[in-house]
């Protein structure tokens, strides 16, 4: 992980800032919990992959901005996940590592409290949908091609989780601030409201 972690540290330095400005204008607490005591979900895969790396050794924390009750938190943006190394915290990003979701299970049982929806079938049923708008730096240098996004949509219709999961790197910010705002309709199981784990297409063409 150290070399992979080098290699992106100079895009990372650079990005932070951006980060939390942009996290600072959002309305929230600062939300700082420990990994360890996150609850097993497909949404919080990062953590639960570098914790079984990190094997205890370091301290590893999900840094959030948004709402939180005395369960954690229950909605708002990942800043990403940090450990502290000799006094110091290093942001760990999945992506720049190397490191990838597990392969979908098998399909839920169907009073699991998430369902799993295919991002084919989510796309119909979007309300509200925000064009990303195309980074500068990329279309001038000719990047485009599908960010693919791994959601959890609340019981409300709105994205509760969202986690970059392939595609241009340049191009991935532009597809998260964009999709933070899309809506759906609810999705109900036998009556009542339920989350939907799914994953979202961002196209990005030069001419767009």
């Amino acid at each position: 992980m150290a070399s992979a972690y080098e290699a992106n540290l100079e895009p990372t330095e650079k990005l932070l800032p951006r980060l939390f400005e942009r996290l600072a204008q959002q309305e929230g607490e600062l939300v700082v919990e420990d990994a360890k005591t996150l609850p097993k979900r497909s949404d919080n895969w990062c953590g639960e992959k570098l914790e079984s790396l990190l094997k205890g050794y370091l301290a590893l924390y999900r840094v959030s901005v948004g709402k939180a009750d005395s369960s954690g938190l229950q909605s708002g943006r990942v800043a990403g996940y940090f450990a502290l190394v000799n006094g110091d915290y290093r942001r760990l990003d999945c992506q720049s590592l190397g490191l990838v979701p597990p392969s979908p299970g098998p399909p839920p049982h169907p009073m699991s409290a998430i369902l799993r929806v295919g991002g084919n079938v989510m796309a119909a049923r979007n309300i509200k949908k925000v064009a990303p708008v195309y980074p500068r730096e990329a279309r001038a240098a000719g990047i485009s091609g599908t960010v693919r996004l791994h959601a959890i949509i609340g019981k409300d219709g709105g994205i509760q989780a969202l986690e970059f999961f392939s595609g241009p790197p340049a191009l991935k910010e532009a597809a998260l601030d964009a999709v933070r705002q899309w809506k759906y309709q609810v999705t109900f199981l036998e009556g009542n409201p339920i989350e939907v784990d799914t994953t979202i297409d961002v196209l990005f063409t030069i001419n767009q």
